[in-house]
């Protein structure tokens, strides 16, 4: 992951075109990301001078009730819906209200969270098919019987499968119970050896 503050300055912006041209890159899409962060800091500042007008706005509605203008109140409170509205659209616009894209490094968590309490049946899997550059195995399986532990051997076996259609020698190693996370019980690693780079 890039920080998008190094697309910000002249000097480190020259950094990622030089990466970009080492990778035979284009330098379009650097110049374009930061005309999309340009343009988005700019409607995050117009949307931070809205809230700040509105925030302004229900202090002196709270004053005026207080002082028991009720009345300068009411009016004060109707000329805010403008405000609201504009708010609304501003924030959509920041936001991108619905696009539902974001960049992350890996889908399965958030794939999990988007279909929590969801039933979901075998006719309708696969959920995603991935259509980039790596291999990545992501199952929910039932929590019945060894469902789920068949599942996992599968699993390992399709990376072993693929690995011998490569022809690369590789290990399986299976990882201490000390060097796990919380939410693992077992995990194997598939460890390839590249003579070429001593691994």
């Amino acid at each position: 992951m890039i920080d998008i503050k190094l697309f910000r300055t002249g000097d480190e912006r020259d950094r990622v075109l030089e990466s970009q041209r080492a990778r035979f890159a284009p330098d379009e899409d650097v110049h374009e990301v930061a005309a999309l962060d340009e343009a988005w800091r700019k409607m995050q500042y117009e949307l931070e001078t809205i809230r700040a007008e509105l925030n302004a706005t229900s202090k002196a509605i709270g004053r005026l009730k207080a002082a028991g203008n009720q009345e300068e109140a009411e009016k004060l409170m109707e000329a805010t819906k403008e405000t609201k509205e504009r708010l609304a659209a501003k924030e959509a616009e920041v936001t991108g209200d619905g696009d539902e894209k974001y960049l992350i490094a890996t889908s399965q968590q958030a794939l999990c969270a988007y279909h929590l309490g969801d039933r979901i049946y075998r006719a309708e899997l696969p959920i995603r098919v991935h259509q980039f550059e790596k291999i990545e195995q992501f199952c929910i399986t039932s929590p019945n019987g060894n469902e789920s532990w068949e599942m996992f051997e599968e699993m390992i076996q399709n990376s072993q499968d693929f690995y011998k259609e490569l022809g690369l020698p590789y290990q399986v190693v299976s990882i201490l119970s000390g060097a796990l996370n919380l939410a693992a019980a077992k995990k194997y690693d598939l460890e390839g050896w590249f003579p070429a780079s001593q691994t």
